[in-house]
């Protein structure tokens, strides 16, 4: 998606996405995170699972393409008074630090075949040793289902990709199967995703 399109449906709607924070993220974070360490939200959108992540303690990086959703998230942190780094760029051409985070979110950001391994192995590398990814995307089933997500196969993930992506890693924790999705109206009702937690070593 172009960043056209994504600065489009911010400026449309008003969290296209709801303001709760994705529930798999809660649920890893609160066993696998502590305040203080350096967490990447990649993909984070209008804010929400920064903002989120930023109450919690932790040292927040928030990047993505669209500048109208990160004004919003911008202006939400600002008002609750959080201290968010905000970067607005394309992840396929940043330049990501080596071995700076101590954690990555990686909620429903999905990358092109062109792009996708050559992403992650990037992530890895910006990870500290012992560093985490905690990742949920939408499966290749997704195509079946209403609820969200790109309509492109070729945008969609498995775990066996996941697994393969990532292989360096240590899989602390899988599941490819079924969730209910209430985030916002783009994210609404039964999905197809894999979740992961992942650990470097």
């Amino acid at each position: 998606m172009s960043q056209q399109f994504w600065n489009d449906r911010y400026q449309q709607y008003d969290l296209a996405y709801g303001e709760e924070p994705n529930a798999f993220l809660v649920e890893a974070s609160s066993k696998y995170l502590v305040a203080g360490q350096r967490v990447l939200s990649a993909g984070e959108g209008e804010g929400r699972n920064a903002l989120w992540l930023a109450k919690k303690g932790l040292k927040v990086w928030a990047i993505d393409y669209s500048s109208v959703g990160l004004k919003k998230a911008k202006r939400q942190a600002e008002t609750h008074g959080f201290k968010i780094n905000f970067i607005c760029i394309d992840l396929t051409q940043w330049k990501w630090p080596a071995e700076f985070f101590d954690a990555l979110v990686i909620i429903f950001l999905h990358f092109s075949p062109q792009w996708r391994r050559s992403v992650h192995r990037h992530m890895i590398n910006s990870l500290k040793p012992n560093g985490l990814i905690i990742l949920q995307c939408f499966h290749v089933h997704q195509l079946n289902y209403s609820s969200g997500g790109p309509r492109n196969a070729d945008h969609l993930y498995t775990l066996k990709m996941i697994r393969d992506d990532f292989s360096s890693m240590k899989f602390l924790y899988t599941q490819e199967g079924e969730v209910e999705l209430q985030e916002g109206i783009f994210h609404d009702g039964r999905a197809a995703v894999v979740s992961a937690v992942i650990q470097k070593v």
